[in-house]
């Protein structure tokens, strides 16, 4: 089944793509030592930052794709 969210305004795109960026920062940098794996998170995600943020220009993921890929590998390996 399909699931079709409503188209978002150019507003709400761009918000959503700043409040994205806040929370990648945030978790690049200020945060305590035991938090190290939302640490190592922030800093990926920094990396990927462009790909990651350009959902919110063209509205795409790749899901399908790895949902596919997911049932391909799943089929693998079953004997």
């Amino acid at each position: 089944m399909s699931r079709s969210s409503p188209p978002a305004s150019p507003t709400d795109r761009a918000r959503g793509k700043t409040l994205l960026t806040e929370v990648v920062d945030r978790l690049r940098s200020g945060l305590p030592a035991w938090l190290e794996e939302l640490a190592t998170l922030g800093r990926i995600l920094h990396r990927r930052r462009d790909d990651v943020l350009q959902y919110f220009d063209h509205r795409a993921s790749n899901g399908s794709t790895e949902a596919i890929n997911g049932r391909l590998e799943a089929s693998d390996a079953t004997p």
